[in-house]
């Protein structure tokens, strides 16, 4: 099963980020990530290497958002703190 998760999450990524391009250009723009699993990794690299200016990430253990967050230049949120961050995002 853990060789098939880097695959879908290949497959699922894809038309994620097609999707949230389509709404504009996501380049300097801040996104916030909910999650630090395959998914949620996957996606915080792919948008950090497509120029998003300030990434947030968030998970239920802080510990893993913050381990994130420090590997890609991204800000680590408190899952409590999401609701009031989102007023500064332009994407979830």
């Amino acid at each position: 099963m853990k060789k098939m998760i880097p695959i879908l999450c290949s497959i699922l990524l894809g038309p994620a980020i097609a999707q949230a391009e389509e709404l504009g250009n996501l380049e300097g723009a801040t996104v916030l990530v909910i999650g630090t699993g395959s998914m949620g990794r996957g996606l915080a690299a792919t948008l950090k290497s497509r120029g998003v200016g300030r990434l947030l990430i968030a998970n239920r253990t802080h510990a893993r958002a913050e381990a994130l967050a420090a590997e890609l230049g991204g800000e680590a949120v408190l899952l409590t703190d999401v609701a009031d961050v989102l007023v500064d995002v332009d994407a979830l």
